[in-house]
């Protein structure tokens, strides 16, 4: 009969263990949320894109100094800078792809509730106004007569595409973090969406 007792206890214990691992889980995650990760991704994107076609064209512009300095060692590293950052172009597309990707898997280990959707649809659509004035930003900074328009064109067409149609792609994105959000299995809506 004591036996049954310690099982019993031993049981409870592994309960209590596993509770107390999800419970610190859910604590770490409990301030994540899912828009305000695509509110990072909207201004983390205009930032890198705007620092790499900078970047880019102060290495153009210094491209001809490694001639005047006369070394083939300083030409040479400045030619590899050039080529190295018009390759930018498709890291750009991959970290815009990643960051979307970490917000669907960080969204899915989010509790939520059904009521959170109508909130999630307001602030979309607050998140689409905004990314379209950001969009515009990028196209006014690109279409500027010059080196940039030229840059633009010639170099970070992914870049450009992406900024151009940035709501386009934070309303699909918004779309799918809703989905997930409320397309949990485990989740039972009318307790609360404990686990």
């Amino acid at each position: 009969m004591k036996k049954k007792k310690n099982k019993g206890k031993k049981r409870s214990l592994e309960g209590i263990c596993i509770n107390s691992m999800i419970n610190s889980q859910r604590k770490k995650i409990k301030g994540k949320k899912g828009f305000l990760d695509l509110v990072f991704i909207m201004v983390f994107m205009i930032i890198i894109a705007i620092f790499f076609v900078v970047t880019y064209l102060i290495i153009r512009n210094l491209e001809p100094m490694g001639e005047i300095l006369g070394t083939p060692e300083s030409s040479q590293a400045l030619s590899m800078g050039v080529s190295t950052m018009a390759n930018l172009d498709y890291g750009f597309i991959a970290v815009f792809i990643g960051l979307i990707i970490y917000t669907l898997i960080s969204v899915f280990f989010i509790n939520s509730h059904p009521i959170f959707f109508w909130i999630g649809v307001i602030f979309l659509a607050i998140l689409v106004f905004i990314s379209g004035v950001i969009s515009n930003v990028f196209e006014k900074f690109t279409t500027e007569p010059g080196q940039v328009n030229q840059t633009i064109g010639e170099t970070f067409t992914i870049t450009d595409y992406v900024m151009g149609h940035l709501p386009t792609f934070l309303a699909l994105g918004g779309a799918l973090v809703m989905i997930v959000l409320l397309a949990k299995p485990w989740q039972k809506f009318g307790s609360g969406g404990t686990i």
